[in-house]
């Protein structure tokens, strides 16, 4: 997927998050991960996304394979310690 168009689903996500359309978001961070699935952006939004929707496990799941990613991310430590 072309990286605008990523960008596109992650900027749309992240605003229906902001918005507490909680569902559509996870939509859209499951369209961005089967688009780009080695990337750490649509990882951690929908970690962050499966986190407020309560859904721990898969929270944890979808941040600990960000974290890989990007290691030294402070956010990602985060929100997987809230997670856990």
């Amino acid at each position: 997927m072309p990286s605008e168009k990523l960008q596109q689903l992650l900027q749309a996500a992240a605003t229906q998050l902001q918005a507490g359309r909680l569902d559509a978001a996870a939509a859209l961070c499951t369209r961005a991960r089967g688009a780009a699935p080695g990337e750490f952006e649509p990882l951690h939004l929908g970690g962050l996304v499966a986190l407020r929707q309560g859904r721990l496990d898969e929270a944890a799941a979808w941040l600990a394979a960000a974290r890989r990613m990007q290691p030294r991310s402070a956010v990602t430590l985060l929100c997987l310690g809230l997670a856990w």
